[in-house]
C-alpha cells in the first residue's frame, strides 16, 4: 500500500502485494537553464515574420528593416566585383546579390534578410556591386543602378540573382520596392 498525499495505492503483481516507498515532492522547473557551449538556434528565415509595417528592432543580431529597391540580374558574366572568375552555378547556390556600388564596401560579404510585399523573409549573400559604369546612357544621365534605385524612392539597391527574384516575386524580371536588414558577415568562397 502506498500513501502519497491523500491517495492510497495498492500495488499487486504476480509475486504478491508490496509497498512502494513515498516519493519526495519535486518542484516543477520554472525555466531551463542555458548549458555552456550550447549554440543559439536562429529563427527560421523563410516564414512570414511580420504582416504589417516592418519592425525596426529584432533579437537576431540583424539591423533594422530598411526600405530598398529590388532589381534582378542573371550574373551570367561569372565574375563579381572582387572575383574575376566564379563557377557557373555559384550565384544560384549561394543566393548571390549585388548592392549599389556606393554601398559595396560596407555591405560586401554580409548576409541580408530581405522581404517584399508578402513579408516572407529570404536571405541573400552580397558578393557583387551594381555600378552605373556597367550601363551608361547615351545622353550622359546616370546609369541603370542609380536610376532603378531612385525610381522606387529609396536610397538603397539590391540586385538579386534571377532565381531568387523568381522565388520571391514569381518572376525573374523585377523592379520593385521592399525591405532589407543587414546581418552577419561571412567569409567569401568561390
Amino acid at each position: 500500500m502506498l500513501i502519497y498525499g491523500s491517495f492510497i495505492l495498492n500495488v499487486t503483481s504476480g509475486l504478491g502485494e508490496f509497498d512502494i516507498p513515498d516519493l519526495p515532492d519535486v518542484p516543477e522547473p520554472t525555466s531551463v537553464p542555458d548549458l555552456p557551449g550550447t549554440p543559439d538556434v536562429p529563427e527560421p528565415t523563410c516564414q512570414a515574420t511580420n504582416t504589417s509595417v516592418p519592425d525596426s528592432t529584432d533579437s537576431t543580431g540583424c539591423g533594422p528593416w530598411t526600405p530598398t529597391t529590388f532589381t534582378s540580374h542573371d550574373f551570367a558574366e561569372r565574375q563579381y566585383m572582387e572575383f574575376s572568375s566564379v563557377p557557373a552555378d555559384h550565384a544560384e547556390k549561394n543566393h548571390v546579390s549585388a548592392v549599389h556600388l556606393k554601398n559595396f564596401n560596407e555591405f560586401k560579404y554580409h548576409v541580408l534578410e530581405i522581404k517584399g510585399e508578402s513579408n516572407v523573409v529570404y536571405t541573400t549573400n552580397v558578393y557583387d556591386a551594381c555600378s552605373d559604369a556597367d550601363c551608361p546612357t547615351s545622353d550622359g544621365s546616370s546609369g541603370c543602378c542609380t536610376r532603378n534605385m531612385q525610381s522606387q524612392g529609396t536610397d538603397f539597391l539590391i540586385d538579386l540573382y534571377t532565381g531568387l527574384a523568381k522565388d520571391m516575386f514569381g518572376t525573374s524580371e523585377i523592379l520593385t520596392k521592399g525591405y532589407y536588414r543587414k546581418c552577419q558577415s561571412f567569409e567569401p568562397k568561390v
